[in-house]
C-alpha cells in the first residue's frame, strides 16, 4: 500500500517531503505500467494531483492480489434541490464545467450534484456536508439532509486514465431555502481550477 506521510501539503513541499511521495509514486506507476505520460491533458489531472489525493488522505493505492494497481476512494455525492414557493417547480443544482488555470475544459457527469472525497478517519455525515456545500457553493445556515443509501464502482479513473478506481459512494440529498438559492448558481474557486454550477428542472 503507497502512504506517504499524511501531512500539510505545503509543510511537506517546503521540506522536500512532497518531491520524495512524488518520486516513489513515480517508480510505482512505472512498475505496474500505468501510462501516467498524458496525465495532464486533455481532462485528465496531473501526476502532482494524485500527489496531493494520496498524501492529504483522499485516496488509497493498493496491490491487489492478482497484482493490480488500484486507487481506493470514498466518495460522498450529494444532490442539491431547490424549489421555487411560488410555481411549486422543483430544480437540480448539476455540475456544468471545470476550468483549469492552464485554461483546459473539464466536462463530466457525477452521480449527485457535487462530489466530496472523504478523507481517512471521516465519517460522512451532517457536519461534512454542511462543510462540502459551504466550501464549494458558499452556502452557510441549516440545511435539511436525507441519506438516500450507499453504492460502488469498480473502473478505469476518469482523473488519472489507465489506473483503475474502486470508489465506494454515499448518497445525500438536501433542500436549499429561499435564502441559500442563487438562480444564477454557483462558482467555486480553487488554486489549480474553478467549478461551475447551474440548475436544471428536476
Amino acid at each position: 500500500m503507497y502512504t506517504p506521510d499524511q501531512k500539510n501539503t505545503q509543510s511537506t513541499k517546503e521540506q522536500g517531503g512532497f518531491e520524495k511521495a512524488k518520486q516513489d509514486l513515480l517508480i510505482l506507476l512505472k512498475q505496474h505500467n500505468i501510462p501516467f505520460e498524458d496525465w495532464g491533458k486533455g481532462s485528465a489531472k496531473t501526476l502532482d494531483h494524485l500527489v496531493k489525493e494520496v498524501m492529504g488522505g483522499e485516496a488509497i493505492l493498493e496491490i491487489e492480489e492478482s497484482g493490480e494497481l488500484i486507487r481506493k476512494v470514498s466518495i460522498t455525492y450529494i444532490d442539491v434541490y431547490y424549489t421555487d414557493p411560488t410555481t411549486g417547480n422543483r430544480l437540480k443544482l448539476v455540475e456544468k464545467k471545470q476550468i483549469f488555470k492552464d485554461g483546459r475544459e473539464r466536462r463530466r457527469t457525477l452521480e449527485g450534484s457535487m462530489a466530496e472525497k472523504i478523507k481517512a478517519g471521516e465519517t460522512p455525515n451532517q457536519e461534512m456536508i454542511n462543510r462540502a456545500i459551504q466550501e464549494e457553493l458558499g452556502i452557510t445556515g441549516e440545511i435539511p439532509t436525507t441519506s438516500k443509501g450507499t453504492g460502488g464502482i469498480r473502473q478505469d479513473s476518469p482523473s488519472f486514465p489507465g489506473l483503475t478506481m474502486q470508489a465506494t459512494h454515499y448518497l445525500f440529498e438536501v433542500e436549499l431555502n429561499t435564502s441559500q438559492y442563487n438562480p444564477d448558481g454557483y462558482i467555486e474557486n480553487q488554486s489549480d481550477k474553478s467549478t461551475y454550477f447551474k440548475w436544471v428542472s428536476a
